[in-house]
């Protein structure tokens, strides 16, 4: 399931405490697995090694990345920037959160991100949302580019 450059990113995210330090292990490993059994041993690991971490659980729902985006966003609406129109629409799901807080953290650290999935599950407008909240905030030179690769 792991490898060293997977220690390495894990280490550079740089938690703060036994906690973020599983959480953060959960979503470098874990959610990059197909199966839930896989996430499940991976889960386990976690709580089992990581010092007073009983129970791990992610919401992303209440993950603080996502919730500093939706900060980020109702602050440059309230300050009368005007959104995207697709910014304006969006519904903050289970999924979606999840796609933001995994985006999120790849943003902040520098790393890659591969998008893949079925055409209408949010993997733009995630895009969207992290640009216009995070990346062209108050930097003009910086905008999102989006490329499609369809696979026939």
């Amino acid at each position: 399931f792991m490898t060293v450059r997977d220690l390495l990113r894990w280490g550079h995210r740089q938690p703060s405490s036994h906690h973020e330090l599983a959480v953060e292990g959960y979503v470098l490993l874990a959610e990059r697995l197909r199966k839930e059994e896989d996430r499940e041993v991976v889960r386990l690991s976690l709580q089992k090694h990581c010092a007073g971490v009983k129970h791990l659980h992610v919401d992303y729902t209440q993950d603080s990345f996502v919730r500093d985006v939706q900060d980020r966003i109702a602050t440059r609406i309230r300050d009368g920037v005007t959104p995207p129109s697709t910014v304006r629409e969006v519904v903050w799901t289970m999924p979606f959160c999840r796609m933001v807080a995994l985006l999120a953290r790849c943003i902040r650290t520098g790393e890659p991100a591969l998008l893949v999935g079925e055409t209408g599950g949010g993997k733009t407008m995630a895009c969207q949302v992290l640009s216009w909240a995070l990346v062209e905030d108050g930097n003009t030179c910086r905008h999102l580019r989006t490329l499609n690769c369809h696979q026939q």
